[in-house]
Order: C-alpha cells, then sequence, then structure tokens
C-alpha cells in the first residue's frame, strides 16, 4: 500500500468484525523505542473493551496478603483491588487491579495482575460502577466495597436511604461538604435492565457506626425495581437550592416536620397534633418549625435534642418549636 493521507481515503459504508485497524504495541521496540505498528481487527478490540466494561471490582484490600486471606469473598473472573500491592515482586509500589483465576493454589498464582493499561480502563470505570448488594426493607448498615445496597419502604415500594461503598463513601464525604448550600441529586444508570432512577437528597448519613459508609436519605417517591446483582452506574450531581426564607403554614404535619423554611414553618395552628414521635426532613439552617400540640404523651423528635422551655403538660395544647442550626437540631415546649 502507498502512502497516502487519511483524508484521501475513501469512507467506510459499513463496518465489520474482521477489518482491520493499526495499531502501535508499545511492547515491542522492533521498528522504534516508541514501539512497533501491529495489524488488529475490531473484533479484538472489541472483545478487549467489553471485558473491561463489564469488569466488576469486588473487593478493596490494604495488602495483597489481606487478598489472598479473603478468597471465600472472591468470584472467579471479577477484579480484585489493592492498595499497597508492594508484597507483589511484580510492583514495585503502588496499587494493583488482580483478575482472580480461583485456581485453589492459595497464593499469587491464582491471580492475573492487571497491566497498565487494563488498570487504566477498569481505573476510569470502577469509581462509580457498582453490584446492587442487598435490596432490604429494614435499615442498612454497610454494604459491600463494590456494591451498593437499597432500604426501601415494604407498603409504598419506594427507595429510602442509598448506602454506597467505602471507597465511594470517602468520594461522597469531599464531594459534598464542598457543596454545604447545594440539593443533590443521585442518577443510577441500570446497565443490567437498561433504565435509570432519579433520586433526590433529603440529607445524608453514616450507615455505620464507624464512619466508614455513607448513606443519602431520599425523598420517598422512587419505587424499588433494581434485581439483586444488577450492575450500575452512580453519578451525583447538585444544583443550587434557594434560600427559602418564607413562612408557611402546614395543615397537619402527621409525624414529619419539614425544617426547609428559614421564615417558619407553622402546623396544626387549626387542629393540634397529637403524635408522640416525630421525624424530620429537608433540613435547613436556621429552618425552624412551630408545632401545635396536645398528646397525651411527651413527644419525642428523632435526631433532635430537647432544651429548656416550659414542661410538658398532658391532653393541654401547647406548642413545640422546633430549630436547625446547622449542626443540631434542638426542641422545646411552650405553654400557651
Amino acid at each position: 500500500m502507498g502512502d497516502s493521507k487519511v483524508t484521501g481515503l475513501s469512507q467506510m459504508s459499513a463496518l465489520a468484525l474482521e477489518d482491520k485497524l493499526m495499531f502501535i504495541d508499545v511492547s515491542d521496540a522492533t521498528m522504534s523505542l516508541n514501539g512497533t505498528n501491529k495489524e488488529g481487527t475490531l473484533n479484538q478490540l472489541g472483545n478487549f473493551l467489553k471485558q473491561f466494561n463489564n469488569a466488576a471490582v469486588e473487593n478493596n484490600y490494604n495488602t495483597v496478603a489481606d487478598m489472598i486471606a479473603d478468597q471465600a469473598n472472591q468470584t472467579q473472573g471479577n477484579l480484585q483491588y489493592v492498595e499497597d500491592a508492594s508484597q507483589d515482586p511484580n510492583v514495585i509500589n503502588g496499587s494493583a487491579y488482580y483478575e482472580y483465576l480461583n485456581n485453589g493454589v492459595g497464593n499469587l498464582s491464582d491471580y492475573r495482575l492487571l497491566d497498565a493499561q487494563e488498570s487504566q480502563v477498569v481505573a476510569n470505570e470502577a469509581i462509580n460502577r457498582f453490584k446492587v448488594k442487598e435490596l432490604s426493607d429494614t435499615v442498612l448498615e454497610d454494604t459491600s466495597d463494590s456494591g451498593i445496597s437499597f432500604y426501601y419502604d415494604n407498603t409504598t415500594n419506594y427507595i429510602k436511604e442509598v448506602v454506597f461503598s467505602r471507597p465511594f463513601s470517602k468520594y461522597l464525604v469531599e464531594f459534598k461538604n464542598k457543596q454545604f448550600d447545594k440539593k443533590f441529586i443521585i442518577k443510577i444508570y441500570n446497565t443490567t435492565q437498561r433504565y435509570t432512577n432519579i433520586l433526590e437528597v433529603s440529607s445524608w448519613d453514616y450507615a455505620d457506626v464507624n464512619d466508614d459508609f455513607i448513606k443519602a436519605i431520599v425523598v420517598e417517591d422512587t419505587s424499588i425495581n433494581f434485581q439483586q446483582s444488577d450492575s450500575v452506574l452512580v453519578y451525583v450531581s447538585v444544583y443550587k437550592s434557594p434560600l427559602n426564607l418564607l413562612s408557611v403554614s402546614t395543615l397537619n404535619t402527621g409525624s414529619v416536620i419539614n425544617m426547609g423554611f428559614v421564615g417558619g414553618n407553622q402546623c396544626n395552628k387549626a387542629t393540634p397534633n397529637a403524635n408522640t414521635t416525630y421525624t424530620l426532613t429537608n433540613l435547613q439552617l436556621n429552618g425552624n418549625a412551630t408545632v401545635r400540640i396536645n398528646a397525651a404523651n411527651e413527644p419525642t423528635i428523632t435526631g433532635a435534642t430537647k432544651i429548656a422551655g416550659n414542661d410538658f403538660e398532658a391532653n393541654t395544647n401547647m406548642d413545640m418549636c422546633v430549630i436547625y442550626d446547622g449542626t443540631q437540631t434542638e426542641y422545646y415546649f411552650l405553654k400557651l
């Protein structure tokens, strides 16, 4: 084939799997130190990309020894990530990805070390790619290091909380701390079933006592339609939350108090509320609410601290005043 410019070539009308491509093999210095030209097919390229597009980083480990000791929790063909892979003589320092081969030997020969190009492909995909580990109608405290789990209401079937993996939780903590004045949206694309869920985050918290797994408490308006082991891509985005200075009136707040109004949320002024347990939603700095109550027993608010005020009086009209200062929520009772 003679010399010619790419722009001078005729355009392909269609592509076939055995059509040829030119690659530069950087591991072969026959032509130059920069590599050697070689041919390959579209089929070869597709198989290479498919292998890592579908790859699951199943577990994350601190050391190679930790990875080998945890083979009971590894699946043949899945990838394992090691933060410090220096125990591997083929790794000088730094991290590495391994494919678990399940040879049953109990050492590094049970694994294939991914080369630099393969690792780069996986690293670019792994940050937001997960397997659905668990779907539960009870509160969850963790998920796998490559997983995402959902807590949902088994009556409404709505998603209540999303629990993220330990590595992604570290990323989320840094991300959300830089976006303190904004609202968050989570877009979850299910690559297995090919549909997208969009969830609005009402607040963030830790799922466990060690603060390893962060969870998003979401607005309950999206049905749980995932299956265990579905592959998903997760994208977290933000939008500016305008400061709501309005004072609103809520006819009946029920057992959930909306704290999203700096001007105040006046609740149950016409018909006092008889509930004795409350939760909070839409926490906003200096958001406050006043609930007119008349209860047989003293009400409590989950996640809030009672401070000095008037003593609670049973079966008597009183106001329960609630305020969020950006760090904690406090409440007290006011005699009318």
